[in-house]
Formats: C-alpha cells, structure tokens, sequence
C-alpha cells in the first residue's frame, strides 16, 4: 500500500446504487406504473450502471429505468446517494472486504474510505467477427490503440493518481479463443488492418514465395496482395501459423497496454484484462 505495508485486495465488483436498470424500449407494459417525466423519481430514467451504460448504447437501447436507485430514494429521501455510499463503505467492512472492485459508483469509491480498483477499455479497429458478449479486439497494431489508451489515462488522471485506487484492469471479457482463432480474425479483417499487414509481413519472411505458402495452406492466392485483400480464411492454413500470430496479437495487446500504463504512472498497477474465454 502507500505506506509500504503488505495488502491482500478482497473486494467485489459493481458496488453500485443502480444494479436494478432495466431496458424499457417496447417493454413498458411490462410495468405496472412509471412515473411521468414531471416527476420526481423521473431523475432515474437518466441514472445508470457504468459498466452497462455504454454496452447500451452500442445495443440501440434508447430508454432504460433504475428501479434500484429509486428504491433507495423512497428509503433515503432527498440524500440518497451519500446515505447509500456511506452503508456501502460500512457494509463492505462488515463483511471482510478490503477493496472495491471495477464498474463501481463514482461517488462510492470517491469517498476515499476504502481502497478501489478501477476498469478502462482500448478502442480503435475492432477485427472483423471479434465480438464476444461485449465488445470486439481492437488491432493493438493500428497506432490508435495506443493513442486512446493513453487519452483515457490523462482525463482520468486525478482519479487515477489518488492513493486509494490500486490499480487498473484494462477492457472486459474478451473472446480469446483457441487454435489460432486471433489470426483468422486478423485473416478475415479487411487489407486496412494494421494487424493485417503485419501477419502478411510475417508469412512473407517465412514463406518467401506466394507459391510457397500455397502450398504448405493448400491454397491458391495469386500474390501477397491478394493475401492482404482477402477476407477468407484457408481451410487448410497451418494451425501452427495461425497460433504463432495469434501469440503475436496477444504480445502487442498485453505490451502496448503495460507500456502506456507505465510511462502515464510507473507505480499504478496493471491488473490486466478481465478475462473471459
């Protein structure tokens, strides 16, 4: 910790007022009663869950309700918001929990009494077919991966800086895949993929001769344009070449993400990603 101490983080994710927002578009009649958009618990059409907030939005879903957040204000009154994120503080520490996890309350981990991780997410060219449950891989190839990680970073500088946060974890149940599956993402990206160009590089230094690699993929590309060109991937490509390049993406995207962490703060911790399959 700040005070060279030993710290075994035990702590839980999503410490939120608004665990209950619920998606309303075509599903208002699912409710027996929402207030009017003059009243006062109105205010919780507009709260919202920071890790669904922009999933969300990528959905198409325009219109959400926070019933949890609501709740706690017909419990509290008018100072819901403190009355909940001091019980939290209290309640985490009844339980044995030393941290507050990513994707929790701004103002919950602001209060600065009890030491919080937080979550950013990488953007940039997302590989064709790459989505998992939540977002795609960004090719950390392309320079804009970098440049986005290290603009997230410095507008959060302030909260990143503050002694009580640990540390960060960067992006959220990516589809990883296996036998290869980052490099036929990268084979079925389009010829402006930064990855793209790379692995192409990558079978010309090993293969020399398009007819080389014809061969050995049992497939039939008129010259390494047409490599970079196309979007289908070989049945026949090599497992091993696929899984050497898929290692690569995995290099660049852990490499990249520690590099700019550390040049922003070398001594706020790089928690990883939140890994899925």
């Amino acid at each position: 910790d700040p005070e060279g101490h030993l710290f075994w983080s035990h702590g839980v994710v999503r410490v939120s007022p608004s665990s209950g927002v619920t998606p309303l578009d075509g599903r208002d009649n699912y409710f027996e009663k929402l207030p009017a958009e003059n009243d006062v618990f109105a205010q919780f059409y507009h709260t919202n869950d920071e890790l669904l907030a922009p999933y969300y939005v990528q959905e198409g879903i325009k219109r959400t309700y926070d019933f949890s957040a609501a709740n706690l204000m017909r419990k509290y009154g008018t100072h819901w918001r403190n009355a909940y994120a001091d019980i939290s503080h209290r309640r985490l520490h009844s339980w044995g929990l030393n941290t507050i996890a990513n994707s929790s309350d701004k103002l919950i981990r602001g209060q600065n009494k009890t030491p919080f991780m937080e979550r950013i997410e990488t953007r940039g060219p997302m590989f064709t077919g790459s989505r998992g449950a939540w977002w795609g891989i960004c090719d950390p190839f392309d320079p804009a991966f970098a440049a986005y990680l290290r603009g997230v970073l410095q507008a959060r500088k302030a909260e990143f800086s503050n002694p009580w946060c640990a540390g960060v974890f960067v992006d959220n149940e990516h589809k990883w895949g296996r036998d290869g599956y980052l490099a036929k993402l990268v084979l079925g990206s389009p010829a402006k993929f930064f990855g793209k160009k790379a692995f192409v590089e990558d079978l010309k230094a090993k293969y020399g001769d398009i007819s080389a690699l014809n061969k050995a993929w049992r497939a039939n590309y008129a010259d390494w344009r047409a490599v970079l060109v196309s979007t289908e991937v070989p049945k026949h490509a090599l497992t091993a070449d696929l899984e050497a390049f898929s290692l690569k993406v995995v290099e660049k995207y852990f490499s990249t993400i520690r590099d700019e962490i550390k040049k922003f703060d070398p001594d706020l911790l790089y928690l990883g990603c939140r890994f899925s399959d």
